[in-house]
Formats: structure tokens, C-alpha cells, sequence
């Protein structure tokens, strides 16, 4: 298996645990930034495209920054991330 057709099945599959459901074809779409197919509601496609991008994102984001951010946002606003409590 490819990367991409790897990544479109876990997008399919992450988004069925939540009720939504693509077909693998829809699935392949959005990771190749093509269109859906017009039976796809505008829910439905906001909420992948909406994880395609956050799973984007988190691929290319080394770990630490990511724990970085996560600490910050557990302590709040204008908290220094790296403080111990």
C-alpha cells in the first residue's frame, strides 16, 4: 500500500468511529485534494477535509512541538508551557 491510499483509509476509518462515513473513492479524493463525489453532503465534507488538514498537519509537526502546544492549552492562556505547577 501507498502512503496516500494509507492515510485515505485511516480517514475513512477515524471518521466512521464518529458516524460519518466516505466511500474509499471519496476517501482517495480528499487525500489527492480532488473533488468528492456530489452525493457527499457538506457535513460530511467539512468534517474530513477538516481531519485530512489536522492529520496534516500533526504528519509534519515534530512531536515535541506538538506536546508543546498540548501542555500549553491544558495550563491556559499566557502560561509559560515549559513551568512546572
Amino acid at each position: 500500500m501507498t502512503a496516500a491510499s494509507l492515510f485515505a483509509a485511516a480517514i475513512q476509518g477515524s471518521n466512521t468511529i464518529e458516524h460519518i462515513t466516505i466511500s474509499s473513492s471519496d476517501a482517495r479524493a480528499l487525500v489527492e485534494h480532488a473533488p468528492m463525489s456530489a452525493e457527499t453532503s457538506e457535513g460530511t465534507r467539512q468534517a474530513v477535509v477538516g481531519y485530512r488538514d489536522a492529520m496534516t498537519y500533526v504528519r509534519q509537526t515534530p512531536l515535541l512541538e506538538i506536546a508543546h502546544a498540548a501542555t500549553a492549552a491544558v495550563r491556559g492562556p499566557g502560561r509559560d508551557p515549559y513551568a512546572r505547577s
